[in-house]
């Protein structure tokens, strides 16, 4: 279970509208383990809980995973208040606390499914083999629920200037039918 955050300036509804002016940068907020942080982005509606997560080789990806209850009240699904934010943007960047369902796949799982799924079907599994050579280590650490096209969109570009265009679509087309299929294993 994840620990209670306390954070006076985010953790009530009135405390975050009189506190923080409305910006696009989101603003700092406690540390919910090492390496991963909480930060809260004022908007003119709800404001967004943000998770800012380290990826252990000097770089980090942040992304929005809820509303926060700042005008309507929470609904533990849509919008949510501090505590239970903290809870589910540490599930979500560790990767869950082990209970089956519970857990989000990293791309690293989702090849780990693929490949297993090949090899009980007598298909080759270099197929999810491959693309793991190319993926940078953020992107394999990173849960498929919080892969953003425009990161995968970057990664394919940048394939561009070591591989043939064809080559890279045959890699791209590995990489999809691991996500695909890997998740749902």
């Amino acid at each position: 279970m994840a620990r209670k955050v306390s954070f006076s300036a985010m953790e009530s509804r009135s405390a975050r509208l009189n506190k923080f002016t409305i910006r696009r940068r989101p603003y700092s907020g406690p540390s919910l383990a090492r390496g991963i942080l909480l930060l809260y982005r004022r908007n003119k509606t709800n404001g967004t809980w943000v998770l800012k997560v380290s990826d252990g080789h000097g770089a980090y990806w942040t992304k929005g995973f809820a509303l926060a209850d700042d005008f309507e009240d929470a609904d533990g699904i849509d919008r949510v208040d501090v505590p239970p934010g903290a809870g589910t943007g540490e599930e979500l960047a560790r990767g869950g606390d082990g209970n089956a369902g519970t857990t989000p796949i990293t791309v690293d799982g989702a090849l780990n499914a693929y490949k297993t799924d090949l090899t009980a079907r007598s298909a080759n599994p270099y197929n999810a083999e491959w693309p793991r050579v190319h993926l940078t280590s953020a992107l394999l650490s990173k849960p498929v629920a919080l892969l953003a096209s425009i990161e995968l969109k970057t990664w394919r570009n940048g394939l561009l200037v070591v591989m043939a265009p064809s080559t890279v679509n045959r890699l791209c087309a590995c990489l999809s039918a691991a996500l695909e299929r890997g998740s749902a294993a």
